[in-house]
């Protein structure tokens, strides 16, 4: 979601991110909701029962922050090589 909010090859994706507060609201809820899930909705949504030990959260969140390095290389790629 915040790589999406920049998509003309704007470097600094978080340039703004608090100037809309509606984004920054969905954005908490959805956060919160995914970490709920994860830790509580073992039997209902069929997730890791008792949630993901920590090492797991470090691994899914340190994976997660690797799509804002991708992001900003794929950034100087020019537009010619993929129109």
């Amino acid at each position: 979601m915040i790589n999406a909010r920049k998509i003309n090859d704007e470097k600094n994706i978080f340039e703004g991110i608090f100037d809309n507060y509606t984004y920054v609201i969905i954005w908490l809820i959805i956060v919160g909701a995914h970490g709920i899930i994860i830790e509580f909705g073992d039997r209902a949504l069929k997730v890791n029962t008792g949630g993901l030990h920590y090492s797991h959260w470090i691994i899914a969140i340190g994976l997660g922050f690797t799509t804002w390095i991708v992001d900003f290389f794929l950034k100087f790629v020019p537009d010619t090589w993929c129109p």
